[in-house]
């Protein structure tokens, strides 16, 4: 307790010190104060602890999330047998074995001059100038007697911006040093030609090449094209890297042979995900235990055991988890497993299985999937019988004209049929046109689920029994079990999820305790700044009667002395 000014509290009475307001003020701390700390510290503890549960939950929720992502299902691996080509697959790609022939790779057209004794003394060339030609362009190059091989590659690679690439090689021997000079891309369209000075030219060993026997040599790599048969469909291109077959997929030829590639599933990449969704559900599952746990013996329990926000997570989670679908699917067939520990267990083989048995399946169970029933439309009246003419301008079907003619005697089943075979043979994809059972109206069905858009001149269609009009089909959308499981999370971590809102009213509590505790010290600091105002004035009242008491007690000591 300070002290200041009523230091000397206690002085006058010896009774009224400061050790005995002390001793109240703790008395009256340890009834409304301490009450309030402890209310605090057991709110801070339940908080820390929510904390906790509500970052295991978003680390499931991020792991159950992955399994119902196309992402997870659409991951491709390529097995290879063969040396001649590499082959990868991007994600979604269509599951599927590709054969590669490569008869011959694209190459460059790549030069060398003749040997040089060095490559940083002159050549002794006259003066004059050669011209590369390459594609649509054409460089030219200046020498002069002191120019070197080290000069006339820069020169090259400066003028050609990079078309024509122009390097020194050491190749050993007596005369070490060659120009290169080659085209930066591969393709029988890269091929380099020279002009110019003969002297130049024939000095550099490039004149007349490949032309009888003159510097043959030198043309080390003739211009070519790719050839090669893809799933024995012959093809070429400039580049060994081709990526414009099939999208999605990137092949690289690297010799001639052939090559076999499996475009499958990666399933290592799901199996990956299904372990860190068991171990993150196992971590707030062991999370969970030690936060609701009761302990017998001690009579001590967890932070926030009988808070039922908490106590429903795990039957939350694993009325999903164990749930069968209206197909009799559940998951402990795809290897995931419920202990009796209220742990779970992943098997990886049987999810390998089912994957490799229906992968398909496995996407539906885990994520849902979109199917389509067929699109159908049914003509609104029966054909009309007698002469037609149908022109493609006047009748359209998915923007693919029809056209067909009859005769006045055609009845109108002849008219129908004839409609029929005429959109049939239009070879609008997906889309079969059939009659109905009187044979005389159209039936328009499209099996892939894909809309049937009618459109022409109202006229005719009239006659043919048809409207213009657009049908859609938005399919069916399944939902798998971690779909499922996501609403479970929406309901627990969402804005208005009960973890969420049991979060707000621990803070708010907070407050209000931390609120309660500053006015309860208040009243107490201003209960004992009275009372040792209190105390000072008694001990004051207290110090001049123990004065008068004295001088009293002398005047009776005086008298009875003087009485001896």
């Amino acid at each position: 307790m300070a002290t200041g000014a009523l230091s000397s509290l206690g002085i006058g009475s010896n009774l009224l010190t400061y050790d005995i307001i002390d001793k109240l003020r703790e008395v009256d701390n340890n009834a409304k104060i301490k009450p309030l700390d402890k209310k605090s510290e057991e709110n801070l503890t339940k908080q820390k602890d929510l904390t906790e549960i509500t970052n295991y939950l978003n680390s499931l929720k991020s792991a159950a999330s992955a399994l119902s992502s196309d992402t997870v299902f659409q991951g491709r691996e390529v097995s290879t047998t063969g040396e001649s080509a590499t082959l990868t697959a991007d994600a979604g790609v269509a599951v599927s074995s590709v054969s590669v022939d490569v008869i011959n790779i694209a190459t460059k057209d790549i030069y060398q001059t003749n040997a040089q004794k060095s490559s940083t003394t002159s050549l002794g060339l006259s003066a004059g100038e050669i011209k590369l030609k390459i594609g649509s362009g054409e460089y030219e190059i200046k020498v002069t007697s002191s120019t070197t091989l080290t000069d006339l590659a820069e020169k090259i690679n400066d003028a050609s911006n990079g078309n024509i690439q122009a390097k020194i090689l050491n190749v050993g021997g007596e005369n070490p040093y060659r120009l290169i000079i080659q085209s930066a891309d591969t393709g029988e369209k890269q091929a380099i030609s020279f002009e110019g000075d003969e002297d130049i030219l024939s000095e550099l060993g490039l004149n007349e090449l490949g032309v009888g026997e003159a510097n043959e040599g030198n043309h080390l790599s003739v211009a070519s094209d790719a050839l090669f048969k893809y799933d024995g469909v012959t093809m070429q291109r400039a580049s060994n890297t081709i990526d414009d077959i099939t999208v999605g997929i990137t092949l690289n030829l690297i010799d001639e042979g052939k090559s076999n590639f499996d475009i499958k599933q990666n399933k290592g990449s799901l199996s990956d995900e299904m372990e860190k969704f068991v171990e993150a559900y196992n971590n707030l599952m062991n999370n969970l235990n030690v936060t609701l746990d009761y302990d017998e013996e001690t009579g001590k329990s967890g932070s926030l055991q009988g808070v039922s926000e908490v106590v429903t997570i795990r039957s939350d989670l694993n009325r999903v988890l164990t749930s069968m679908d209206i197909k009799g699917r559940s998951l402990d067939s795809y290897g995931l497993s419920l202990q009796e520990g209220g742990l779970l267990k992943f098997n990886k083989a049987d999810l390998e299985e089912k994957l490799a048995q229906n992968p398909q399946d496995v996407e539906d169970f885990f994520k849902g999937m979109l199917t389509f029933d067929p699109t159908k439309y049914i003509a609104k009246s029966a054909m009309s019988a007698g002469e037609l003419n149908i022109e493609s301008k006047d009748f359209e079907i998915n923007g693919v004209g029809i056209s067909f003619s009859s005769d006045a005697s055609a009845s109108a089943a002849d008219n129908a049929k004839n409609l029929r075979d005429a959109i049939n043979s239009a070879g609008i994809k997906g889309l079969v046109a059939s009659l109905d059972t009187t044979g005389e109206r159209l039936i328009l069905t499209s099996n892939e689920g894909s809309e049937i858009s009618i459109k022409g001149n109202s006229s005719t269609l009239n006659k043919i029994g048809l409207s213009a009009t657009t049908i859609r089909n938005d399919g069916n959308q399944s939902e798998g079990v971690f779909g499922r499981l996501g609403k479970v999370f929406d309901n627990l971590l969402g804005n208005k999820g009960s973890l969420t809102l049991l979060d707000n009213e621990l803070t708010n509590s907070q407050k209000r305790l931390k609120l309660e505790r500053e006015r309860s010290v208040a009243q107490l600091d201003s209960k004992y700044q009275t009372m040792i105002a209190q105390f000072a004035a008694y001990d004051s009242i207290i110090a001049g009667l123990n004065q008068q008491f004295s001088s009293l007690q002398s005047m009776i000591d005086a008298q009875m002395n003087a009485k001896k």
